[in-house]
């Protein structure tokens, strides 16, 4: 009876250094887990950043969903962030360099109707910004992609 109460101690106190180290970034001397970045951990404040450094008013408009476990809901559903200034409005989604086809099949797919009512209005334009890394020079760069009028207008 007794063995087998210290084994279940034993597992329960395992089970839960387990767990806890799944919930952070957390090392014993004989296991190491490592939480998971999401990519919107750097994408978000790159894009914030370089907004901000070309001028614009930002605000990031992407909502977490309460009691989801982190699902975004964005504006319109494409739009991450408003960049404003005095001569126009910039819709930005923000993303990896290799989601940005995904995202711009979205928006010119089941956004259609939201995007045309987004650009129909003077003075506003979409983007798309995809991140990458390059190895060679150890830094972000940007990729980005237009989605204009005429674009909205091929899907009809």
């Amino acid at each position: 009876m007794m063995i087998t109460t210290a084994w279940a101690v034993f597992t329960l106190s395992i089970t839960l250094a387990v767990q806890y180290a799944k919930d952070s970034s957390w090392t014993t001397s004989w296991f190491t887990v490592k939480k998971k970045r999401r990519n919107c951990d750097r994408v978000n404040p790159l894009t914030k950043t370089t907004l901000e450094n070309q001028g614009y008013l930002v605000q990031n408009v992407e909502q977490t969903i309460p009691g989801t476990r982190g699902i975004k809901r964005d504006l319109y559903g494409f739009i991450d962030f408003l960049a404003v200034c005095p001569y126009e409005t910039l819709g930005v989604q923000a993303t990896s360099l290799s989601n940005v086809s995904a995202r711009k099949r979205k928006i010119l797919g089941d956004k259609h109707e939201e995007a045309r009512a987004w650009l129909s209005c003077q003075g506003r334009r979409l983007e798309i910004w995809g991140w990458g890394w390059d190895d060679k020079t150890n830094s972000w760069f940007l990729d980005a992609k237009e989605i204009t009028w005429d674009d909205l207008q091929t899907k009809t």
